[in-house]
């Protein structure tokens, strides 16, 4: 689907303001349906560059194409359509903290590769436990909006922490229902305890209260997106999940309908 904002966009392109369509592809894990007010993906994974443009002369289509790297394993289940700013040239919109992964040095919890979308593995917390890495954080202190994608054994809470050290940090508790889920919290949200800084977070814990939760990805957002360079052209929920499996490069193309 075309974004309304993306319709706009395309019609800059033809007028000769802009330089190309998009010059990005974004794979995401949330199932939620496209809208035409979409101005990122749901839940966003991961970013690849245009490789190549082409017409489909036959069916009114351009196609986009890009390499899906050997080395990435995910389940996609969306597909974004980027033109992308200077300003977003390292995803300032849209950054991924951690896909809790076993490189993370996670204090505590197991990993397992069942049900994980964005990547080969979730990390798995059980009911009344917690765990502890050491992050430097301070690079996402602009961002607007913690964005976690779970899946919890049944209803609980998972508190975040978020911090200068076990003294000083930033806390939030977030509800949980049963199943695989994403849920968010404003960054203005969180309590505070001690004296911590946005400005120098190097402490990042999680405790899980009242069941088994595996955690998959944890991402910042900005809430309101205002640079007019940076647009979500098209948006595409599959049908059917795509099941990227490590190993081997994949060729991904994105066709969409100007015509």
């Amino acid at each position: 689907m075309i974004t309304t904002a993306g319709k706009s966009h395309i019609l800059r392109r033809n007028a000769g303001i802009v330089n190309t369509i998009a010059d990005t592809i974004a794979l995401g894990v949330s199932s939620t349906s496209e809208s035409l007010t979409d101005t990122k993906l749901a839940q966003e994974f991961l970013r690849l560059p245009v490789n190549s443009v082409y017409p489909d002369v036959d069916n009114g289509t351009v196609i986009f194409k890009t390499t899906v790297p050997a080395e990435i394993s995910g389940k996609i289940y969306e597909v974004g359509l980027i033109a992308s700013s200077a300003v977003d040239i390292e995803n300032a919109y849209d950054k991924l903290i951690t896909s809790f992964t076993p490189t993370d040095s996670w204090s505590t919890g197991t990993f397992v590769s069942s049900g994980s979308r964005a990547g080969g593995t979730m990390l798995r917390l059980t009911s009344n436990s917690s765990t502890i890495v050491n992050y430097d954080l301070s690079y996402y202190v602009n961002e607007d909006l913690f964005n976690l994608a779970v899946s919890s054994s049944g209803s609980t809470t998972v508190v975040l922490r978020l911090g200068n050290n076990s003294s000083n940090y930033f806390e939030k508790s977030m509800s949980l229902s049963s199943g695989y889920q994403f849920v968010t919290a404003n960054k203005g949200s969180f309590s505070v305890t001690g004296n911590p800084s946005w400005n120098s977070i190097q402490y990042f814990a999680i405790n899980v209260n009242g069941a088994t939760v595996d955690f998959d990805s944890l991402r910042v957002q900005k809430k309101n997106i205002v640079d007019p360079t940076y647009v979500l052209v098209s948006r595409k929920v599959m049908s059917s999940p795509w099941d990227k499996v490590a190993g081997s490069e994949r060729e991904l193309e994105y066709s969409l309908k100007i015509v």
